[in-house]
């Protein structure tokens, strides 16, 4: 059981991170914002993946959000995407210690090559042709969930 210590550390490192990843978003500085908000919702869903579960986990998520139209962010959405690549990692992995063909070179590139079907949250107006992208903390906050 963890002491209270070390559950106060953790929210700790991961608010400074979900801070600098938002700062970084509004200074324009992509490269810095992905590594920020990838280790946070790495951490804070953290299971035991191998070193090469973290490298594809902070790939795929950060493919996540360079895909989105607008790049923001929430703790509900960013849990859901975690969990959903750690998932499919764990599956892959399966596979990947099966096959002859496993990437043991090249995996970093490898990992980028890997397409997953994410969810892309939209809000339908009217005309249901026409998606608006959620911005899950106005939506939230409106909703009194936050």
């Amino acid at each position: 059981m963890k002491s209270w210590m070390e559950i106060s550390e953790k929210f700790r490192v991961e608010g400074a991170l979900y801070k600098r990843a938002k700062a970084s978003l509004r200074l324009g500085d992509i490269p810095s914002c992905l590594d920020y908000i990838t280790r946070y919702f790495f951490l804070r869903n953290k299971r035991e993946l191998t070193s090469k579960g973290e490298i594809f986990f902070r790939i795929q998520f950060a493919l996540y959000l360079l895909g989105k139209e607008k790049m923001d962010f929430s703790n509900m959405e960013g849990d859901m995407i975690a969990v959903y690549i750690m998932d499919t990692y764990e599956e892959i992995e399966i596979d990947l210690k099966k096959s002859p063909l496993s990437p043991k070179e090249n995996f970093i590139s490898w990992c980028s090559t890997v397409q997953l079907d994410f969810p892309f949250f939209y809000q339908f107006s009217e005309d249901e042709n026409d998606p608006e992208v959620l911005d899950f903390e106005s939506e939230c906050n409106k909703m009194k969930l936050c």
